[in-house]
């Protein structure tokens, strides 16, 4: 069995989570395996999906083999069943809205110290609810991740999410298992090699059976990590986050350690990268104008539905008139 989860861990952020590598082949091995993928692929080509315009392909096959240990034909059987689910799903087909954002369980908010887009859990906006209410709030949350990772730069080989766990104001009626199982297995199977780190911030006592119900659905690598705040969260985020991160300079201002407004920070969901034909550039929307009541230090904060001025070469998606969760 797992270990509990302490009540305080103090980590050093930028050197276990720190991006290393340039985009590319890293190995001889990988290189052979991606050669056997290749060949494996133009037997039976996988089907194409909007998410492969935002990702280079090479790197995206790079993940894959990955997370399979370097087996090409597992990588392989993995890629068409991601496609089967995302089709069966009907993920390119989701209207923009259905993104979530700081009102729900999960969030694009800002960027870590690397420039790459972070995600933010609160778990106490999420009421449980019957099955088909949880599985409707777990195919948003996978379509808010996916939207997080159409922003991810493309300098780094480690493509991860920093994800910031907000224990704040979570009770007991917030604890759906139904959406906890899917949610991490959903995660875990069809957005492999994404993870960075998982930040576990206002942790107390009573957050013991959130954790014991989470962490039997988390393979080993996935506890390793997830950490614990200290006391002061600053020094937690030292070096993984900026200063002014928006979410960090909320809870700060939260805990009476701060001067700024304590409403949440909204969404920020601005810049898309786009995978370019020559694999080493990307393609940026512009940015929407900044309200300027925003607190000072912000940057590039939109919300995906005001995008209107995207580059002509950035592929759109097929917009539902109506929610098709």
């Amino acid at each position: 069995s797992l270990p509990p989860l302490p009540c305080w861990t103090t980590m050093a952020p930028t050197k276990s989570f720190a991006p290393t590598m340039a985009p590319g082949i890293q190995s001889p091995s990988m290189e052979a395996c991606l050669r056997e993928l290749e060949c494996l692929l133009e037997q039976r080509p996988e089907p194409q999906l909007a998410a492969h315009a935002f990702e280079d392909r090479g790197h995206r096959l790079r993940r894959w083999l990955r997370s399979e240990g370097f087996d090409a034909a597992k990588a392989h059987a993995r890629l068409h069943e991601n496609a089967a689910w995302w089709n069966e799903i009907g993920m390119d087909s989701f209207p923009e809205e259905d993104e979530l954002d700081e009102t729900g369980p999960l969030f694009v908010c800002g960027e870590d110290s690397w420039g790459r887009p972070t995600l933010v859990a609160r778990p106490c906006a999420h009421l449980s609810g019957d099955k088909a209410h949880a599985m409707r709030a777990v195919k948003r949350c996978a379509f808010t991740v996916q939207r997080c990772l159409e922003q991810m730069p493309k300098h780094w080989e480690e493509q991860k999410v920093v994800v910031i766990y907000d224990c704040l104001g979570f009770k007991l009626q917030n604890l759906d298992l139904v959406f906890l199982r899917e949610l991490v297995y959903i995660l875990n199977v069809h957005f492999p090699d994404r993870l960075a780190c998982v930040v576990v911030i206002n942790s107390h006592w009573t957050m013991q059976p959130l954790w014991s119900a989470i962490k039997v659905f988390l393979d080993r690598e996935v506890v390793d990590k997830v950490v614990v705040a200290s006391a002061d969260i600053r020094v937690t985020f030292a070096g993984l986050v900026p200063e002014d991160h928006p979410y960090l300079r909320y809870v700060l201002a939260v805990n009476g350690k701060g001067n700024q407004d304590t409403r949440l920070p909204p969404r920020t969901s601005c810049r898309r990268h786009v995978a370019s034909e020559d694999h080493t550039q990307s393609e940026w929307s512009t940015d929407d104008e900044i309200p300027s009541e925003l607190p000072g230090g912000w940057s590039r904060q939109s919300t995906s539905t005001s995008q209107t001025s995207q580059d002509q070469s950035e592929p759109t998606r097929q917009v539902s008139h109506r929610c098709s969760l």
